[in-house]
């Protein structure tokens, strides 16, 4: 009963305690309400520290003057601004871009038209001369240990000039040739295809005359070699391999793209349990060189088989892939961990690829031209002839496939059915005996592919995607595209016979070039895409990563990237599709996201329109984005400045005042803009191109020069005859120079007056729409100082800079302010100002200054103290006043060291109190074209490093030569001594290298930006804890806009008393300090790892094609061809070996032929020891 009545008091003691509690929550919530008067003395104070600003910012930066003089000059008439119609502008950009790559197409079209000529009359059974200009013995030492040099007749002398437009040493009067180590240098069929190619040199020169702007040109023979125009030093070292030349022409993109149609490769790989070995990586070496072949619009799939079929890819079971970068890459890391056992069943490999193919076609899907089945294998029981005329006669149409079959090894005992296979249906037959020779037998089916073009005669012309050409070790004029034609032997009588591919570069840069920035003005931006839309240029493509160890490398899928993993608004699908499907029309957009910087920190989000229209002749698509409003404006200048009279030269008299009043006031302009062109330190944007040169002669003559250089011998010479400019760009540059030129006199007279340098300002500048720069330095600061602070001022060829991007994105009436981020060489914090000049929406450009940050804050605290009577930072008071931009990052705190900070790092629980109440709106972004450092897991090391140094060069030949001593011996010495030698020899180098550098793969990473909403200013509230009902936890904030500015007051009062109490108001995590995500990788779901082949993305196939037309003379054209090794392949990695199959004497070759003979009784020794030891012959060697 006790305890019943003691339960009862217990439950209304504890029910009143509750009731208190809620009652006590309410009083405090309604007695530290915000007060109105807090609210009005912070608001207070953010309208006149705002009001303070402009004032200061106004008069100083020379705003208000350059407002009144481009308003007054429109008035005037000088002027006009229009309605941009971005139809119209997006199809004049595309009709300048096809013109300039109509140039580059016409020079190889010209150049394919003198060497067939030529190929036609050379006398192929004439004895070729062995002199030529070879890149290897150009410039090259002679050896000292031989006696007579069979190279003697390649080895000369040749110089070089540095030329600016090849960015090199070059020798313009002639070509050089290269052979890849492979090839040998003076085999009869190279001689005879370099001496009928020398015609081209003066066809070669004769384009560059017409074209001075032409870069690179070149022609890739069948032969292997390749005759590049202008001659230069080819660096003989290419990555790890020193001084070996291994860059071989016909598994280059532009040549393998050029020389066939679109075709889909299913490639059929033996995994039985004969295929073991040398055999395997033999194998794994020709799906490579294979996969080498194929381009952008092929498809392909590996499948391997023994008693089943397994697609090396388990995600593409039953269909092809896209053959791009990442998708090959993955099949051959894949291929390293191929187990070879069983028995090879071809009936079920063979009905299961037809099968394939049948469904693929059926479809719709794939390059829909010609199909081809690889087949590697080291031999077949039978050509299983009749599993193909089943699917000739049921599912696939005859000749629309071709079967090319490679025999691996040296065995010959299932020769004839796997040869069966390849000539029975229209393909060819090689047999791959070493690692040597695997390119050049897989190289031959795309001779064979060509066979029906060549009798055709189709000269097709194709353009790659933007690739980086590291061909001579560095990336020369970085992003660049070839445009290639097919050239042939065409003599009546004959069969026409494919000689190579003949083509030039055309940088990325030249393309940007054709298309200025200033056309359609700020925020806007134009970007091309192919015809599978991968993005050619695009001012977010970052094609760079920093890799293990600060080290700048290039992406892996770098000229793969899809455009809509740049482009993600809602409407831009239909985008997409209109580009791909090559049609002309706009689309407009309600939400667009603009990233304003690399780092994915600042974001614009406007609305607008995508214009979009196909590039003639080519398999591109141009697109424009421009924002609503200023972004629809054009400005249209009177009266053209450029025309001078070219009877005088503008110099001091004619900038005299006096001389000046004689002309009419048009004229004044145009002089007083030239004069101030000449004698002010005025800036061009250097990465647009004003002017450039008209002829060779000119750069010749002149040199390199800078724009705004090149624009005052343009603008001050009599005779301007060398140099060609954009007009509307250059009158644009005359009028922005001219009505800028009163700022000179506006800043210094307040640096004479208003002791501006006092006050704090060191810096004053103007941006134009032209890319007109002009600074005016009001305190005497350092050249370093001033280069590090002129970063800001920096134009990219499709961007204005950032600060001006950033102030024309904020309203009308407010500045910009910003906190640039420190340098190692300049800790010094400064504050730049800026602000657009408009006139009838259009921007005219950018005024600013950069203020001391001394000067900055004490102005806000001045300011502070004349409205609280107290400072912010009192800590008896515990309040704390900030200022942060529009992203939440802070621009002024009593601590230095927050400045720059995000204002959540600070105060997490007044942050999330922001965000939940959308004054700052969380924006979550994604990098689809990110790379992210691969998680290593543990793994037979030997085994892998054994596969990757088996591939270099001089294992392949060390390779070869084990295969010749397996006839000398027995099969079984070979392999026991191969499994020695990689295991014992190899592993340990690459094992380190392994473990020191990390791989990085492309991967997805989430950026989280915050962007402040006006509209929910002035916002107040308080902080407290809804699970804590301690007044200690309550705390009072609020968050103002400073009027004219793109900036926030937050003023925070906590009102807890000691750090214990701070500690006990945790509020779950809720206050704890957080950071923007950046860059944070997306890692996909388990059971979604499948998703590239679930994304079948719209694409546009070939205009034309030309199937598998099999005629007469196509038919008696051979199915098969002699394997023969290269013969110098070891002279070119082992000196002593060129000299043993040079004539050298009869005491070295007696010592050579001794030295192999011991060597092969070692093997024997070992090999037989190893049995008797542990019988490791009867074990398959480690790959």
């Amino acid at each position: 009963m006790k305890l019943k009545t003691w339960s009862i008091r217990a439950q209304y003691f504890l029910g009143t305690f509750v009731s208190l509690s809620l009652h006590m929550q309410w009083i405090c919530t309604t007695c530290f309400a915000v007060s109105p008067s807090a609210q009005a003395s912070n608001n207070e104070l953010a309208q006149s520290f705002g009001a303070a600003l402009n004032v200061k910012a106004t008069l100083y930066s020379g705003y208000a003057a350059m407002q009144s003089t481009y308003e007054n000059r429109l008035n005037a008439g000088v002027f006009t601004v229009h309605r941009l119609n971005g139809t119209e502008l997006i199809k004049t950009m595309a009709t300048d871009l096809e013109k300039m790559l109509k140039r580059k197409r016409l020079a190889v079209e010209r150049l394919v038209q003198v060497a067939e000529r030529h190929a036609a009359k050379y006398d192929w059974d004439k004895e070729p001369s062995d002199e030529y200009n070879n890149i290897q013995y150009i410039n090259a030492p002679e050896p000292s240990n031989i006696e007579e040099d069979d190279y003697a007749s390649l080895r000369k002398q040749m110089r070089f000039k540095n030329d600016a437009r090849f960015e090199r040493d070059v020798n313009k009067n002639t070509s050089i040739v290269q052979v890849p180590f492979n090839v040998y240098s003076k085999g009869t069929k190279l001689l005879k295809s370099v001496g009928w190619s020398k015609a081209l040199n003066q066809q070669f020169k004769r384009n560059l005359e017409l074209d001075p702007s032409i870069k690179w040109q070149y022609f890739g023979s069948t032969e292997g070699y390749i005759r590049v125009y202008p001659g230069f030093q080819w660096r003989m070292r290419a990555g790890p391999h020193d001084q070996l030349n291994i860059y071989d022409c016909r598994t280059r993109l532009w040549y393998t793209q050029s020389s066939t149609y679109p075709k889909d490769m299913i490639i059929l790989l033996d995994r039985s349990g004969s295929m073991k070995g040398l055999k395997k990586s033999i194998a794994i070496d020709a799906v490579s060189a294979l996969l080498d072949t194929l381009g952008d619009n092929d498809f392909f799939n590996v499948l391997t088989f023994s008693k089943k079929v397994i697609p090396v890819d388990p995600c593409y079971n039953s269909t092809l892939m896209r053959a791009d970068r990442t998708n090959k890459e993955n099949v051959l890391t894949r291929l390293r961990d191929m187990e070879t056992s069983d028995i090879a069943n071809f009936k079920l490999a063979l009905r299961n690829t037809l099968d394939i193919i049948a469904e693929f076609h059926d479809r719709g899907d794939g390059s829909g031209c010609d199909c081809e089945i690889m087949l590697i294998t080291d031999g077949a029981p039978d050509s299983y002839q009749y599993i193909f005329d089943q699917a000739h006669n049921s599912s696939i149409p005859q000749n629309h496939f071709r079967v090319f079959a490679y025999l691996v090894g040296q065995d010959k005992n299932y020769l004839e059915p796997v040869k069966d296979m390849a000539c029975n249906n229209n393909g060819f037959f090689t047999q791959v005996k070493s690692p040597t020779g695997v390119t050049e037998q897989v190289l031959h089916h795309v001779n064979v592919m060509n066979r029906p073009l060549a009798y055709q005669g189709d000269h097709h012309v194709t353009w790659t995607k933007a690739y980086y050409d590291t061909t001579n070790g560095d990336e020369g004029f970085g992003l660049i595209s070839t445009v290639a034609s097919t050239v042939y032997k065409i003599v009546p009588g004959e069969p026409t016979a494919f000689l190579g591919i003949m083509a030039t570069d055309v940088p990325i840069s030249d393309m940007m070039n054709s298309m200025p920035i200033n056309r359609i003005g700020v925020n806007a931006y134009v970007y091309m895409v192919t015809n599978n839309a991968y993005v050619m240029f695009h001012p977010w493509l970052e094609t760079k990563y920093v890799g293990w160890g600060g080290k700048v490398k290039t992406k892996l899928d770098y000229n793969s990237i899809d455009i809509d993993k740049l482009e993600k608004d809602d409407g831009h699908n239909e985008v997409r599709s209109a580009l791909v499907n090559r049609r002309t029309g706009k689309v407009p957009t309600k939400l667009h996201y603009t990233p304003l910087d690399n780092n994915m920190k600042s974001l614009l989000i406007s609305s607008g329109v995508y214009y979009f229209v196909p590039v003639a002749d080519t398999p591109f698509s141009l697109a424009m984005f421009l924002p609503s409003k200023y972004g629809h404006t054009k400005v249209n200048y009177s009266a053209n400045l450029r025309s001078i009279r070219y009877d005088a030269i503008i110099d001091e008299v004619h900038c005299n005042e006096k001389q000046m009043r004689r002309n009419d006031w048009v004229e004044i302009d145009r002089i007083a803009a030239i004069c101030s062109l000449r004698y002010s330190d005025v800036s061009v944007a250097e990465t647009w191109r004003y002017c450039w040169f008209k002829n060779k002669q000119s750069i010749e003559e002149i040199g390199w020069l800078s724009q705004i250089d090149m624009l005052k011998l343009y603008l001050l010479s009599p005779n301007s005859q060398t140099i060609k400019c954009n007009q509307e760009l250059v009158n644009g540059v005359l009028f922005d120079v001219y009505l800028t030129a009163t700022l000179q006199s506006v800043w210094s007279e307040h640096k004479m007056h208003q002791n501006t340098s006092g006050k704090g300002i060191e810096m004053t500048f103007f941006i134009s729409r032209s890319g007109v720069v002009r600074k005016y330095w009001h305190t005497d600061a350092q050249d370093a100082y001033k280069e590090d602070r002129n970063v800001v001022f920096r134009f990219d060829k499709l961007e204005y800079p950032l600060i001006y991007r950033r102030a024309v994105s904020q309203p009308k009436d407010s500045w910009l302010y910003v906190v640039p981020p420190t340098t190692r060489g300049n800790n010094k914090q400064v504050v730049f100002a800026a602000k657009a000049v408009r006139q009838r929406e259009a921007i005219m450009g950018v005024s600013g200054l950069m203020l001391g940050y001394e000067s900055f804050s004490s102005l806000f605290w001045d300011e502070v103290a004349q409205v609280y009577g107290v400072d912010c930072m009192d800590r008896t008071n515990k309040r704390f006043c900030y200022l942060v931009d529009d992203n939440a990052k802070i621009v002024l705190s009593k601590e230095n060291q927050e400045v720059g900070r995000f204002f959540g790092e600070i105060n997490g629980h007044v942050m999330n109190q922001l965000i939940e109440a959308k004054v700052f709106n969380r924006i979550v972004l994604t990098d689809e074209t990110a790379m992210c450092q691969v998680k290593e897991t543990k793994k037979n090391v030997g085994s892998a490093a054994s596969n990757v140094r088996y591939n270099l060069p001089f294992f392949s030949v060390w390779s070869y030569f084990m295969w010749w001593t397996k006839e000398l011996v027995v099969l079984l010495a070979n392999v026991a001594l191969y499994n020695w030698w990689t295991l014992a020899v190899v592993s340990q180098p690459v094992q380190a290298n392994i473990r020191n550098q990390p791989n990085y793969r492309p991967c997805n990473q989430k950026y989280e930006v915050f962007v402040a909403n006006r509209s929910k200013t002035p916002y107040t509230n308080r902080t407290w804890c809804k699970d804590n009902y301690a007044m200690l936890c309550e705390g009072e904030f609020g968050v103002f806009n400073v009027s004219n500015s793109n900036l926030f007051l937050i003023v925070t009062e906590q009102l807890w008393a000691s750090d214990f109490e701070r500690e006990r108001c945790n509020c779950s995590g809720k206050s704890e300090p957080f950071s923007p995500i950046r860059g944070l990788e997306v890692e996909a779901a388990m059971e979604d790892t499948c998703w590239r082949a679930k994304m079948i993305k719209e694409r546009k196939r070939p205009l034309t094609c030309l199937q598998a037309k099999e005629v007469t003379s196509v038919k008696e054209q051979p199915c098969t061809t002699e394997v023969k090794a290269p013969t110098n392949s070891g002279a070119r990695l082992l000196p002593f070996w060129g000299g043993i199959a040079a004539k050298s004497s009869k005491s070295l070759r007696t010592f050579y032929s001794a030295w192999i003979s011991c060597l092969t009784v070692h093997m024997v020794v070992i090999a037989v020891f190893s049995v008797i030891c542990d019988g490791s012959l009867l074990r398959s060697p480690v790959l």
